[in-house]
Formats: structure tokens, C-alpha cells, sequence
């Protein structure tokens, strides 16, 4: 098995046939590693959790850049 940071996913996705799953990740080092799976009975449960995570880290980063904005705002109409 494999530890990757979700941040760093570049493409998710299931095969023609559902028990193959596929991902791309960004590296340190600059370039691209392509991740691919055969699951039993289907990939369809390890792709969703995967996609769940990257829902989490993207409402996370859009909440810390709204919160900034929103205290921008106010530092500047003070």
C-alpha cells in the first residue's frame, strides 16, 4: 500500500470495469506517479472515501480563505 496526501491528487478515477481504480499524484520532486488498483467486489467504496477526503480538504481551504477575506475586510473598514 501506498501514503499519499490527498492535497497532492491530481486525478481519481474507476476503470471500464469497476474493480479497477486509478490515481494520479503530484510529487515533491515535480512530477506525476499514476496509482492503480483491482478491487474486490468493486473500486466504487475505495473511490468514494477518496473523494469524501478531497471534499474535506477543499471545504477547509475555501473556509480559511473566506474567513481571511472576511477579516480583511474589516481591518480595512476600521
Amino acid at each position: 500500500m501506498v501514503e499519499c496526501r490527498v492535497r497532492y491528487l491530481s486525478f481519481l478515477g474507476i476503470g471500464k470495469d469497476a474493480k479497477h481504480c486509478a490515481f494520479i499524484m503530484h510529487t515533491a520532486q515535480d512530477q506525476f506517479v499514476c496509482h492503480v488498483f483491482h478491487c474486490e467486489p468493486s473500486s466504487g467504496t475505495l473511490c468514494k472515501t477518496i473523494e469524501a477526503a478531497c471534499k474535506v480538504i477543499i471545504n477547509e481551504n475555501y473556509s480559511t480563505v473566506f474567513l481571511s477575506d472576511i477579516e480583511d475586510l474589516e481591518s480595512s473598514t476600521n
